[in-house]
C-alpha cells in the first residue's frame, strides 16, 4: 500500500536563475522564476511500503533478548541486581540484568526460581537427589526449622538431614516416620530412636498424625 512521507528539506535557488540572479535560501522572497528559497516541506509518494502500523515508541517492562528475560524501567533503562514483583510472583534480576532461574544466591541466601523465573516458596524441592525446603520468604531453610507441626533439620547448605539422634531442647519429642510413633524422653526406646522430625508438644505430634509409644 502506497503512503505519503513528508520530510523537511532545504530548498535552494539555483546559483544562476533564468535572469542570471542567484537567490540564497531563507531570504523569504519569491524570485521571478517561481523558485522558493528557505525550508520547505517536501511530500514524497513511494511506489510501495510495508509499514502497516506505527513504530514502537520504546521498550519498557519485560523484554526477551536471545532467550533471556530482562526488565526495563519506564525510561527504558535495564534493571539489575534487584527484585521485581509481578502479580503474586517475585523475580530476581541478576547483575547482568538477566532474570534468574534455578538456584541463585542473593545477599548470601539461596533462593530457587522455576523455569518461568518465579521465586518458589513454602515448599519442598528435590535437587540432585537431595531435599531442600524453601521457606515462606523463599529463602532456603538451614538449621532447625518448624514446618507444619514438626521441626526439621537442615545442613548449612540447606540439604535436609534424613534422621537425627537428638532433638533440640525446645522440641524434645522424637517422631519416627516409618512407624508414625512419637517418643517422649521417658520412653524406653527414646535414646535409640532416630527421629525424622521433632515436636514441641504431644498435641503437635498428634496433629501431625503420630501416636504415642506404649512405654
Amino acid at each position: 500500500m502506497a503512503s505519503s512521507v513528508a520530510t523537511l528539506a532545504l530548498a535552494t535557488s539555483p546559483l544562476a536563475a533564468a535572469d542570471g540572479t542567484g537567490y540564497p535560501p531563507g531570504d523569504g522572497d519569491t524570485p521571478d522564476n517561481g523558485l522558493i528559497g528557505g525550508w520547505q516541506e517536501q511530500v514524497e509518494t513511494p511506489e510501495e511500503t510495508d509499514v502497516t502500523e506505527p513504530p514502537a515508541e520504546g521498550f519498557t517492562g519485560w523484554q526477551q533478548v536471545d532467550g533471556a528475560w530482562y526488565y526495563l524501567s519506564a525510561s527504558g533503562a535495564m534493571q539489575s541486581d534487584q527484585w521485581i514483583g509481578s502479580g503474586s510472583a517475585w523475580y530476581y534480576l541478576t547483575g547482568s540484568g538477566a532474570m534468574a532461574t534455578g538456584w541463585q544466591n542473593v545477599g548470601g541466601t539461596w533462593y530457587h526460581f522455576d523455569s518461568s523465573g518465579a521465586m518458589q516458596a513454602g515448599q519442598w524441592l528435590n535437587s540432585d537427589n537431595l531435599w531442600y525446603y524453601l521457606t515462606g520468604s523463599g529463602a532456603t531453610a538451614t538449621g532447625w526449622v518448624k514446618i507444619g507441626y514438626g521441626w526439621q533439620s537442615f545442613t548449612s547448605s540447606g540439604a535436609w538431614i534424613d534422621g537425627y539422634q537428638s532433638c533440640p531442647a525446645y522440641a524434645p519429642i522424637k517422631g519416627n516416620k516409618d512407624s508414625m510413633i512419637y517418643h517422649l524422653p521417658r520412653h524406653m526406646a527414646y535414646k535409640r530412636t532416630v527421629a525424622e522430625e521433632c515436636f514441641s508438644s504431644q498435641t503437635d505430634a498428634r496433629h501431625a498424625g503420630y501416636r504415642a509409644a506404649r512405654r
